[in-house]
């Protein structure tokens, strides 16, 4: 008997740690710095007023080569998307090669795109901010990921817990 009570007060810890996580998701923001006309706090529910992509599966794969794991479905936004609603503060477009734009963590990690790579390239259609993976809401890597899936190693690029996006500019 008691082992069966064990099994259940372990049951009930786990689902109500997990329900403080998804609670704590639901208020998580990113916030839009730097080089933006309109700085912005972000939620999930302020997401959901821009285009929604989805996707997968895809292959998060290490520098070694190796597939970590796979995400088979997500949704999100464009990256590309969310700086078009900030608006880049460019006095001079022709400077447009000397943005980048950082995308960071909690934990400090980074990711960092020329500005040009988000606007000119296939990588601006491919670099999404996921708060959906394998139809479920993200909790375990934060409410927010970046991903870019037409990286090679997708790992790289691949920011849990983000929690900021800066534009910046080469001096």
């Amino acid at each position: 008997m008691s082992s069966r009570c064990s099994a259940l007060l372990s049951v009930f810890f786990v689902l109500v740690s997990h329900s403080s996580l998804f609670a704590q998701n639901q208020s998580a923001q990113i916030k839009m710095t730097g080089l933006v006309k309109h700085p912005l706090s972000l939620t999930i529910d302020s997401l959901g007023h821009l285009p929604l992509k989805a996707g997968g599966p895809i292959n998060i794969v290490g520098s070694s080569g190796q597939v970590r794991r796979v995400i088979t479905s997500f949704r999100g936004v464009l990256l590309r998307d969310l700086l078009d609603r900030v608006g880049i503060d460019m006095a001079n477009p022709k400077e447009k090669g000397k943005y980048y734009v950082i995308a960071r963590a909690t934990d400090g990690y980074t990711a960092v795109f020329a500005y040009n790579e988000l606007l000119n390239n296939p990588t601006g259609q491919q670099t999404f901010i996921l708060f959906e993976e394998n139809g479920k809401p993200i909790v375990d890597d934060g409410a927010f990921v970046l991903l870019t899936v037409n990286d090679t190693v997708t790992g790289a690029r691949h920011v849990k817990w983000l929690n900021q996006i800066e534009v910046r500019k080469v001096e």
